[in-house]
């Protein structure tokens, strides 16, 4: 349906943007390809449960206008899972590397992803915030799929990351620049 093609559609811009990120940051190194790979698989729990439960779609609604609380959190409240698990267990199925996996698990954990977190490892920390900038900046282009994550995870993603206000506003630019190249 159009909406599933809008969501994979979606996945495969912030993917590529990932990949792209990912050359533009020289420390901490990530590799592109892993965060290519994350960028596409990481919210591949939402088509299944849109598939099996069809109010799914109204919690996507509350999880995405939610301030405060994790996305998941507001998934539980209605369902006995969440889209971060059903999408870690498929990317685990596909064999996908295991901090991709913890990554995709985690991604909506703002706790797991601040830099004294130790339980999760730093390189799916690393994954979690350099997606959540390529997504920030990809709802800033499309006007798009707006939600609340970068209000909760914005902050940690660019001090993990080592990114300040002015170089995220240069590679807004630089992003801005290449997709008016694009077209």
């Amino acid at each position: 349906s159009a909406h599933y093609e809008r969501f994979w559609h979606a996945s495969a811009e912030i993917a590529a943007l990932s990949g792209w990120l990912s050359q533009q940051i020289i420390s901490p190194r990530i590799r592109a390809d892993d965060a290519y790979t994350f960028g596409l698989f990481r919210d591949c729990g939402v088509p299944v449960l849109l598939c099996k439960f069809p109010s799914y779609r109204d919690t996507l609604a509350k999880a995405n206008a939610e301030p405060l609380r994790r996305f998941t959190e507001v998934e539980e409240d209605d369902f006995p899972t969440n889209h971060t698990i059903v999408g870690c267990m498929l990317a685990q199925s596909w064999s996908l590397p295991e901090e991709i996996c913890l990554s995709i698990r985690q991604h909506h954990d703002f706790l797991l992803l601040r830099s004294g977190a130790e339980s999760l490892p730093v390189a799916s920390r690393r994954l979690i915030a350099l997606t959540q900038v390529a997504e920030h900046i990809h709802q800033q282009q499309s006007k798009r799929s707006t939600n609340h994550e970068w209000q909760k995870l914005g902050e940690a993603s660019l001090e993990l990351l080592d990114i300040d206000e002015l170089r995220l506003r240069e590679l807004v630019a630089e992003v801005t620049a290449l997709s008016h190249k694009k077209d």
